[in-house]
């Protein structure tokens, strides 16, 4: 009995931690295999626009203008990983884009054009002892400006070989990601709602995750039904999905290594080099969807998914191992 308690609580702890990831690996499941049934809940367009602005709007409430300007006054580290995130992280993943199949090599240039992620980069620089104001000003620089840059880089990687107008991309990311985020600064500046989004963060986060579930559950569907129809031309066996597994996972650790490095070459404080290692190399997964869903089809979302979960897992290794190998000591570098 004492056994079966402790396994229990075990279970129970372990569910309250991971919830998110058992989350997506339940959502993925459904969408799979009962995608017939909930089409319809894919075809819904102006509620899957209403759910990524949401939860961007959402997002954008805690994070903090102190935060900003204080990061504003040095922001070294903070373009370095901006310059990483949104500059050779597309190029790596044209890269691996190159051993993939189709659908899957689409799906992983969209997962490497996305910007910074607003849920776990502070969140894992933090639990590293890291500066974290360095990566939420990397959100916020990612984010503002991937409704032109993301644009830019699909057109400028994939070329023809898909249908995707440019400027009518470029005006409905900057209305869906960035006037939200605008949005939710503007409202956080009265001082009830500051209050609120300060003290209801774990809320709002786990709202902003419930959002994110329900686009996976979209792409889930979307990618099973593409799957699933008989008429479909697309196959992806399980090698495929190994070696795109593989080549997400390398275009990740690639580029959290190289923030490392060059932010160690530029003499920043080691706070500020895993800064730039993990602000430099997450993605978020929320825009990540919405323009896989809306331009490129169900399969696409799997390397975005894919990327997403392995930034999680390995960065949880990654920060602690960082945490107990170094004494951050600001007498010894420079910024």
């Amino acid at each position: 009995m004492i056994r079966q308690g402790a396994t229990r609580s075990s279970m129970t702890s372990f569910l309250k931690k991971q919830w998110f990831l058992v989350g997506l690996a339940t959502v993925l499941l459904i969408g799979f295999i009962v995608w017939n049934p909930l089409s319809p809940l894919a075809e819904v367009a102006w509620l899957r626009s209403c759910v990524v602005a949401g939860v961007l709007f959402l997002m954008a409430l805690p994070l903090e203008t102190k935060s900003i300007w204080q990061t504003l006054s040095r922001p070294g580290a903070a373009l370095l990983a901006s310059a990483i995130n949104m500059g050779l992280v597309p190029l790596l993943g044209w890269v691996a884009a190159q051993f993939a199949t189709n659908g899957l090599a689409e799906g992983i240039i969209v997962a490497c054009v996305a910007p910074c992620t607003m849920a776990s980069a502070a969140v894992w620089v933090r639990r590293a002892g890291g500066n974290d104001s360095v990566a939420i000003m990397v959100t916020i620089l990612t984010n503002l400006t991937c409704f032109v840059l993301t644009p830019l880089w699909l057109a400028s990687l994939l070329g023809q070989s898909v249908n995707m107008e440019l400027w009518p991309m470029i005006r409905k990311l900057g209305l869906l990601v960035v006037l939200p985020m605008v949005l939710g600064q503007l409202f956080r500046s009265a001082a009830v709602v500051r209050e609120i989004a300060t003290v209801r963060k774990k809320q709002l986060s786990t709202t902003c995750q419930v959002g994110i579930l329900y686009m996976v559950l979209v792409g889930a569907i979307e990618c099973g039904r593409t799957l699933g129809n008989a008429n479909s031309a697309i196959e992806v066996s399980t090698l495929d999905f190994a070696g795109m597994t593989l080549l997400v996972t390398l275009v990740h650790l690639i580029a959290l290594a190289l923030g490392i490095v060059l932010a160690k070459s530029f003499h920043m404080k080691p706070e500020n080099q895993i800064a730039v290692g993990v602000a430099g190399s997450q993605k978020t997964l929320m825009i990540g969807l919405h323009i896989a869903l809306n331009y490129f089809g169900g399969l696409a979302i799997l390397p975005m998914v894919t990327y997403h979960v392995s930034q999680l897992l390995l960065d949880t290794f990654i920060v602690d191992a960082w945490r107990k190998r170094h004494r951050l000591s600001s007498s010894t570098y420079g910024n």
